[in-house]
């Protein structure tokens, strides 16, 4: 948040809580751990690739778009030497794609505002640079500074923790240790807490949350290594650390990693990976909204590559049904469409409303998890343009 602004939280508050944020992924090469980063200088590994297509560049991926409803798409890869970094290729080619959140309803106030999350997927090309690749760790590192408004010791008051219900890493101001007065939050100004939390990998699971202070930044690939497999000795035996004051550690200024894996890239093959990006004031506020986001945000599921857009909106019937905790719903959009999924009880009353946001044409799903709702019967309704459908489904619990 101090000289490279985003993860700006409220939108357009210029209250920023990211000072850098990157993709790595290691393997083990002859033996020896391998990982490319985008870390600090030197070890930015990744080099952006025009030839590919999309942006010129790798852009900062955490920020309010123009248009909030637009995907970004940047193309990089690790085919570079850098001797500077003694970085070790792993060929690996990167299609980025940063999807915010979009437009949602405030149930506080009913009005339209930007949603505080959004997606980023990575599709990792295997270019065959060393064949197939085995045991491959992905990680999103983070090194938030909770916030850039802070008037005094900005991001070395901060505390990190992790929720392992929402696969979520995630970051928060506390009391600075040199100062007399208590400024949790920043008397107000700085109460955001921001995370990543995993959406989709192979393995659909994080194995490892790690944090450290600046002082112990990994200064090699086998120290990095270490992070992102939960074996660094400066974890002492935890694949998901506490909290640092749980272990006797004062705020202070953390970074945050957390990896999927391992799973196997085979030469000429891509895999996909996700994460969520998400802020909200306050500690239960930022697992609302990280809830709400696996339980709203769409995932696109055509088949990878096709090309091809749905003919016809669609609505599906939903499954499992009957349900007695999740379900999942299916629709389609040939065309850009302002989106409304609500759910309706037997006497017709509104129960919840999904998602209410703009989408650009595509097959989509998300899950309903009615943990307040009885049983009984209740109605899934689409609005999308002029198109309108309702399907029955039944709730058993």
């Amino acid at each position: 948040a101090t000289g490279r602004p985003s993860f700006e939280f409220p939108a357009y508050s210029n209250n920023n809580y990211l000072y850098d944020g990157g993709l790595w992924v290691g393997t083990m090469l002859g033996g020896e751990p391998a990982v490319t980063t985008h870390f600090y200088n030197p070890d930015q590994e990744w080099s952006p690739r025009n030839e590919y297509g999309g942006e010129p560049r790798p852009q900062k991926a955490f920020f309010v778009p123009e248009n909030p409803d637009a995907p970004l798409v940047t193309y990089f890869d690790d085919l570079l030497l850098r001797s500077e970094s003694n970085h070790i290729p792993l060929g690996i080619k990167v299609i980025e794609t940063f999807e915010p959140g979009g437009t949602v309803i405030d149930p506080d106030t009913d009005e339209e505002i930007l949603a505080p999350w959004a997606k980023v997927t990575y599709k990792l090309y295997n270019t065959g640079l060393n064949g197939d690749l085995q045991d491959v760790y992905v990680s999103l590192w983070m090194d938030f500074d909770v916030a850039s408004i802070d008037p005094t010791n900005l991001a070395i008051d901060d505390l990190v923790d992790y929720n392992p219900d929402l696969l979520l890493s995630y970051m928060f101001d506390w009391d600075d240790p040199v100062s007399e007065e208590n400024d949790i939050g920043e008397f107000g100004l700085a109460t955001g807490y921001v995370g990543t939390a995993l959406l989709k990998s192979p393995t659909e699971t994080i194995i490892a949350h790690a944090w450290w202070n600046w002082e112990d930044d990994p200064k090699n690939d086998a120290q990095r290594f270490d992070y992102m497999t939960g074996s660094s000795p400066y974890m002492q035996g935890y694949q998901f650390l506490p909290n640092p004051w749980n272990l006797g550690y004062p705020a202070f200024d953390y970074r945050t990693l957390q990896t999927t894996g391992p799973f196997d890239i085979l030469q000429y093959d891509t895999v996909t990976v996700q994460f969520l990006l998400v802020a909200g004031d306050g500690y239960e506020d930022l697992m609302s909204n990280a809830q709400l986001a696996r339980d709203l945000y769409y995932t696109d599921i055509a088949s990878e590559g096709d090309g091809l857009s749905p003919s016809t909106f669609t609505l599906d019937q939903n499954y499992p049904n009957p349900f007695n905790a999740a379900t999942t719903i299916r629709y389609s959009l040939p065309e850009a469409s302002r989106v409304r999924i609500s759910i309706f009880n037997i006497l017709g009353q509104q129960v919840t409303v999904l998602r209410d946001a703009n989408q650009p044409a595509g097959r989509y799903q998300l899950t309903w998890n009615p943990q307040q709702a009885a049983s009984g019967l209740y109605f899934i309704r689409l609005d999308a343009g002029n198109f309108h459908k309702t399907v029955k489904c039944l709730l058993l619990k």
